[in-house]
């Protein structure tokens, strides 16, 4: 997942819909976007990262936004 996002390209690729934040609001802090971050990984790369680095830190900050 290695490559600059664009802030079209994170709103369509990270955005949290409404049917997702339903699996998120029980969630609290830290352990809410780690769960956020995770779910649209998976979904974009089909795998759960195996080195916290693979995430971009656009991707967490707009996420954690």
């Amino acid at each position: 997942m290695k490559r600059n996002w664009e802030l079209d390209e994170l709103i369509e690729h990270f955005t949290i819909l409404p049917n997702e934040m339903s699996l998120i609001e029980n969630k609290t802090g830290e352990t809410r976007i780690g769960f956020a971050v995770l779910l649209k990984f998976f979904q974009n790369e089909a795998r759960f990262p195996t080195h916290k680095y693979e995430v971009p830190k656009a991707v967490i900050s707009y996420i954690a936004k």
